[in-house]
């Protein structure tokens, strides 16, 4: 497997089509790309999944499924 590096910091990339995504955001290219992320990407993190812990005892959903 050909290992590709970025021109800008040296990194070492496994193939092309990261290297070319890497290369675009690197912090050491003068005209990088900043891709602006989503704000609510980690919104959910720590809540409980609405079926978590539900048995057919407690739901009549899964009492008619079993």
């Amino acid at each position: 497997m050909k290992d590709y590096k970025c021109i800008y910091c040296g990194r070492e990339i496994k193939n092309a089509g990261s290297l070319a995504v890497h290369q675009k955001e690197c912090k050491l290219n003068p005209n990088r790309v900043i891709i602006p992320r989503k704000s609510n990407w980690n919104k959910n993190k720590g809540r409980k999944p609405w079926n978590a812990g539900l048995t057919k005892d407690t739901d009549e959903r899964i009492k008619k499924q079993s």
